[in-house]
């Protein structure tokens, strides 16, 4: 059935027995061109306020914001600067799964003394280890150096006990390799090399 009348959400929690239910949170009261938008995961709701530019994750169960993003100005003219949405979308890693043809980025930094290296990949999700690796040259990377749990879009690794050359390798959960960075030669200084070779 369609129907021109205004719309409105609310949050309402019933007793069943009593047959009757008590308004637990009433709904945004701004007139909006498009319907809005909800989405369910689990006890996490996802609304979207129609052509406003708006969006908020609330949890149903302790009726808290968890999060909120407004993604343009607010006033609904396009004419004036304004940006018009039509509906909120949220995924998660279970549903999507990035795989990026690229290879994770290696930044190497030894300028201080202390070799560290910062490795990220975009794009990808479901990196949850990296596993540093190093050798003499090229062609001998397998000796693992140490292996890092990720943390945030860049990890920071100690490079420790490097050799010559690293390259970073990226695991999933169980460990299965997902990608590997390029080998990459470390800038060599003569504290690295008396510390590494005994010069």
């Amino acid at each position: 059935m369609w129907s021109m009348g205004l719309h409105r959400g609310s949050l309402s929690s019933w007793i069943w027995k009593r047959r009757r239910s008590n308004l637990s949170s009433n709904s945004c009261l701004h007139l909006t061109l498009a319907p809005a938008s909800t989405q369910m995961y689990d006890s996490e709701v996802v609304i979207g306020y129609g052509s406003r530019p708006w969006q908020t994750v609330h949890d149903v169960t302790t009726q808290q914001l968890l999060f909120s993003a407004v993604i343009g100005p607010h006033d609904p003219a396009q004419w004036l600067g304004g940006i018009a949405n039509y509906r909120v979308h949220q995924t998660n890693t279970r549903e999507f799964v990035g795989r990026p043809r690229t290879k994770p980025s290696v930044v190497i930094d030894n300028d201080e003394g202390e070799i560290l290296v910062y490795v990220s990949w975009n794009r990808v999700t479901q990196v949850a280890w990296y596993e540093l690796r190093t050798g003499h040259s090229e062609g001998a990377m397998e000796n693992v150096l140490r292996t890092v749990k990720k943390s945030g879009f860049e990890t920071v690794i100690s490079g420790e006990g490097s050799k010559e050359y690293v390259q970073v390798v990226a695991l999933a959960n169980d460990r299965k390799v997902l990608g590997s960075s390029d080998i990459v030669q470390i800038k060599l200084t003569l504290e690295f090399v008396a510390q590494t070779f005994g010069g």
